[in-house]
């Protein structure tokens, strides 16, 4: 059986976390957990990530924040956090060694 292990958290970069967002990559997903009373959570198969940009403003780049905007098998994302660019590189690095893992190819996904 193989072990699910961490490799990135964080939280929502608003100035306020009013709906208390926080995000955990693992080596087989990506959860979102949402909600200060009532708490839900999303899971995203590493292997279902199609792809994966990073929007940022000016603004954002003098603060170091940014969207990373993720697309999916079955819908899209955004996750408005600091160091984007670096977690995005943490996803993309994380999605491709799940599906190395997973024998899947780029060809195979779209066969």
């Amino acid at each position: 059986m193989r072990k699910e292990v961490k490799i990135w958290e964080g939280a929502h970069a608003g100035i306020v976390n009013i709906s208390n967002v926080a995000y955990v990559l693992t080596n087989e997903r990506l959860i979102t957990t949402f909600g200060a009373l009532f708490k839900s959570q999303e899971d995203i198969e590493l292997v279902d990530i199609r792809k994966i940009y990073v929007d940022q403003s000016i603004l954002d780049k003098v603060s170091n924040r940014g969207l990373v905007k993720i697309s999916y098998k079955g819908g899209k994302m955004e996750m408005d956090i600091n160091n984007p660019w670096e977690v995005k590189e943490k996803i993309r690095s994380a999605v491709l060694d799940a599906k190395d893992r997973l024998n899947i190819s780029y060809r195979q996904e779209f066969a």
